[in-house]
């Protein structure tokens, strides 16, 4: 019997000292509303000592704990327990509990008090609330509208931004939902794209087109990179999608000016043939391929018979049309896509046929001398009555006449060949052979 009370004063001595030294503020309240036991916790709160509080009414010293612990004493005498609140103590929050005490009997004694300081956490939590107010705003300020997606590729979280430039939900953009967002004609590439990079981790960059609420499409560049853990496992992708639209049509308006300015570079104005310029190059891609193909090459010069009794006739502007007129009838009239006609400079054109002997230019150049003695274009200082052409060819074999052929042997026995058709009468075809370094007229 001795052991056993032994035991039980060990075990309450443990007690009151865990109970006086716990760093949240315990006490106990009879029903009369007084401190009965105080820790040194609680009693730190007020900057007391605990037996300076013991046998005071908890109102004492804490006034708005008078209605406070009247609340608690009415819900304990209901059988029930208080809900837990926070309590403000001058410039400190605090957690507080109050639950009904029994004695022995069942019978209610009074109420336990405890108290934790919050202040230190509520701190934390308004400086964190504040943190992610800076991150927000950072965020929505920023032309970078950022986005996440799993290891697998899948979207996980994406700003609210692209939300409100696409017109969809937040559910409908995640996980691979975002596809359907997209310009159709960009899915399919977008979608290699973005698998290659989830499949080698290689960092994504991308412009692509997605639906907008006000202007339809709108052009979009997404990046983004693969982080990893320690173990080198790749856990997550952080992307960015930047509103290139502007800047994007300016691209597109600056490819088409470039690519006019181009054709402008290679093309007659009045005639829309390719110029001389665009001649030269055609005529050196089709020498060279000629002479790995050992296929043969032909030319045709054209001039326009007494063109310049036709100016000074009709005038220029009547000359002008004439040009326009002849230039539209050669092209027109080659069957070939391969086939070029150009203007080689004033009334003179040039024809290139590759992969054409002879015989085949020779066919050729009938076929252009009738299509444009057809035009039945009037010309009264011309023999003929009307507009014709003179034309001369020349074909160039790799295979018989190969190194020691230039390309400017071809012109000269073209051009050798038109000056003989017109010293002949004119309205006429004369070929001439290719031979190397020809004197030119």
């Amino acid at each position: 019997m001795q052991h056993d009370d032994n035991h039980e004063t060990r075990r309450l001595a443990q007690l009151e000292s865990m109970y006086a030294t716990a760093p949240a503020g315990l006490c106990f309240i009879d029903l009369d509303a007084r401190y009965v036991m105080v820790n040194e916790a609680m009693a730190g709160i007020l900057e007391m000592q605990p037996a300076q509080m013991i046998g005071h009414e908890a109102g004492e010293f804490i006034p708005a704990f008078r209605p406070l612990i009247n609340e608690a004493l009415a819900y304990a005498a209901r059988q029930q327990a208080m809900p837990d609140m926070e309590f403000i103590l001058g410039e400190r929050a605090y957690f507080v509990r109050i639950k009904p005490a029994q004695d022995h009997q069942g019978q209610l004694s009074g109420l336990s008090l405890a108290m934790i300081d919050l202040t230190g956490l509520k701190q934390m939590e308004r400086a964190l609330r504040e943190s992610q107010e800076h991150y927000r705003n950072m965020v929505e300020l920023n032309p970078q509208i950022p986005w996440t997606a799993d290891p697998h590729g899948l979207l996980t979280d994406v700003s609210s931004r692209f939300q409100r430039i696409t017109g969809l939900s937040h559910q409908a953009i995640l996980g691979d939902r975002w596809v359907q967002a997209l310009h159709a004609e960009d899915r399919r590439r977008a979608l290699e794209r973005w698998h290659a990079c989830v499949k080698s981790g290689t960092p994504l960059d991308m412009e692509v087109r997605f639906c907008h609420v006000e202007r339809g499409w709108n052009w979009m560049r997404l990046r983004a990179a693969a982080r990893y853990s320690p173990e080198g496992q790749l856990i997550r992708w952080y992307g960015t999608a930047e509103d290139i639209h502007e800047r994007k049509l300016l691209e597109l308006k600056l490819v088409k000016a470039n690519r006019r300015l181009e054709i402008q570079a290679h093309t007659d104005a009045l005639t829309r043939l390719p110029n001389r310029r665009e001649f030269k190059r055609v005529l050196s891609h089709e020498f060279m391929r000629a002479r790995r193909a050992l296929s043969p090459l032909s030319l045709i010069m054209i001039d326009i018979d007494y063109f310049k009794a036709f100016n000074d006739h009709y005038g220029h502007l009547s000359g002008d049309a004439c040009l326009r007129l002849v230039a539209r009838t050669l092209r027109r009239a080659l069957k070939r896509s391969t086939d070029v006609a150009t203007r080689f400079g004033g009334e003179e054109f040039a024809v290139i046929l590759p992969d054409t002997g002879p015989p085949g230019a020779q066919v050729v150049a009938q076929q252009l001398m009738e299509a444009v003695r057809g035009l039945g274009i009037h010309h009264q200082g011309s023999l003929f009555g009307n507009v014709t052409i003179s034309l001369g060819t020349a074909t160039w074999h790799p295979a018989e006449a190969g190194d020691e052929i230039e390309q400017a042997d071809i012109i000269n026995a073209a051009d050798e060949a038109l000056y003989l058709a017109k010293n002949r009468g004119r309205n006429q075809v004369t070929m001439m052979a290719v031979t190397p370094r020809l004197t030119p007229r």
